[in-house]
This record gives structure tokens, C-alpha cells and sequence, in this order.
């Protein structure tokens, strides 16, 4: 048959991990982790700005532009921070041909990589905070489970919503690049 192991690996706290698992299926999922900021950080509105640039923000992030539009490896790719009281990390996945996984595993490698030793643009900056805000009328009730858990965490007053959106509004180049 044309299945071949695929080697996963997941970056945790400076140590690599890998398994190896052989289907019968024509996609290999590749999942990944990484550490994240918990919400109570007075960096965690930076922190989650520039994982929307890396991988939350749909078809503008760096996963989607670079990992599927140029290099074609994946329909889909993105991640989010799953921040709950006990740890907070980074989680992503995207399916590819088994041949590509190697590749797919390096490409997402490569741009945490670049995110973290360069940073975004003022270009991502200005997008996404207009994305942000633009958006901000139209979240679902997952966005706003989300919002009020933030909330509760940070000791935030759940009916101002205008912090919120006033945290990213205000958000500088220099406090995403740190």
C-alpha cells in the first residue's frame, strides 16, 4: 500500500516528543502543541494578537498564507490557546497526504520560528486590529463564552466589552514583538 509512518512531533516546554502511528487513511492529521500565556498575563491580549497573526486568524494567518497558499501542503491549518485555570498552551492541527507530513511538520516549525525571532509587521498589526474590531459585531456564542471566561479570569467587569476590544485597539508593534 502506499501508507507510510509519519513521525509527529510536538515541541513542549523545549523538549521534542515524537510518536509514530500507522492508518489506513489517506490524510495524516498532524496535531501540535506548544506552551501558551495564561489569561491572567499582562501580556495576554499581545500574546493572543500575534497567535492570530501565526495561526486564529483564518485565511490572514501565516499557517494558511504560507503552509497551504504557497507551499499547498493542507486545506486547512490553524491553532488557538486553550487557556484553562491549570495551563494554558498553544494547540493546532492540519491534515495533509502522508508523503507531506515531514514537510508540513517543518513548515509549521519554521514559522513559530520566524513569528518568535521576527516578529509581525506593521502590515499584520494594522489588518488584524481592523479585522478585530470590524468583526467584533458579528461574534458567535462561542466568542462570547469565551470573552466572559477571560473575564472571570482577569477580574474583569463582563459588561464592559469595551476594554476588550480597547486592549487590542491599543495594542503596539513593540508589545506583540516582545
Amino acid at each position: 500500500n502506499n501508507f507510510q509512518p509519519v513521525k509527529q512531533s510536538i515541541d513542549l516546554v523545549g523538549k521534542e516528543q515524537e510518536s509514530e502511528k500507522i492508518t489506513a487513511d489517506p490524510q495524516t492529521l498532524v496535531k501540535f502543541a506548544h506552551p501558551g500565556i495564561s489569561s491572567d498575563s499582562k501580556d495576554f491580549y499581545a500574546f493572543k494578537f500575534g497567535l492570530r497573526v501565526l495561526g486564529s486568524g483564518s485565511f490572514s494567518s501565516r499557517f494558511f498564507t504560507e503552509i497551504r497558499d504557497k507551499k499547498g501542503l493542507t486545506y486547512s491549518i490553524g491553532c488557538n490557546l486553550d487557556d484553562c485555570d491549570l495551563s494554558s498552551r498553544i494547540v493546532g492541527s492540519a491534515s495533509t497526504r502522508p508523503v507531506n507530513a515531514r514537510e508540513m511538520i517543518m513548515a509549521i516549525k519554521e514559522e513559530f520560528n520566524r513569528i518568535k525571532e521576527q516578529g509581525i509587521t506593521q502590515e499584520e498589526l494594522d489588518y488584524n486590529k481592523n479585522s478585530i474590531i470590524s468583526s467584533s459585531t458579528l461574534v458567535s456564542a462561542k466568542d462570547i463564552v469565551k470573552y466572559l471566561d477571560v473575564c472571570r479570569k482577569r477580574g474583569i467587569n463582563v459588561g464592559d466589552i469595551n476594554s476588550y476590544m480597547k486592549a487590542y485597539h491599543d495594542l503596539t508593534l513593540e508589545q506583540v514583538n516582545m
